[in-house]
């Protein structure tokens, strides 16, 4: 062989071992070398905070109080039917695609406030005559916990 071909060669091999040491690496920092990651694992490391401030500032403007006058009831993590995020409007029309998103619902001087909002940021105030359920999350059978 040419002295230039056995270089080619020996670079070809170093940047080979470089590059599954890179994956190595990688692979125990971030817990993948053998460690099995749950759906629900890998959805909260991707999924933003919920708006809950952003609710709250709306909430208390809206009502005139002082923001620590507003109380966080609930906070979920749901998925829309639409881009409605469950609070269609009439004679409008929303993408028809799975949203996913939250329902949070404050209390401020006694009223409930529920608010709907995507991962975007995106939120509303829901009226309750306007609300439509998300999607109730599918229930886990046992071979489903049985494989995870």
């Amino acid at each position: 062989m040419h002295r230039a071909h056995v270089l080619d060669l020996l670079d070809r091999c170093k940047f080979r071992i470089i590059a599954a040491k890179v994956v190595m690496l990688a692979s125990a920092t971030f817990g993948c070398a053998g460690t099995p990651v749950t759906d629900t694992q890998a959805a909260e490391a991707v999924a933003p905070a919920p708006p809950v401030d952003a609710a709250l500032d709306d909430a208390a403007g809206r009502m005139g109080l002082p923001r620590n006058q507003v109380t966080v009831v609930r906070v979920e993590q749901v998925t829309w039917r639409d881009a409605a995020l469950g609070c269609p409007e009439p004679d409008k029309m929303y993408t028809q695609a799975l949203v996913a998103g939250y329902r949070i619902t404050l209390q401020a001087v006694g009223n409930p406030l529920d608010y709907h909002a995507d991962r975007l940021g995106r939120l509303l105030l829901c009226p309750p005559e306007r609300a439509v359920a998300p999607i109730a999350p599918r229930a886990r059978s046992s071979r489903d916990t049985a494989t995870r």
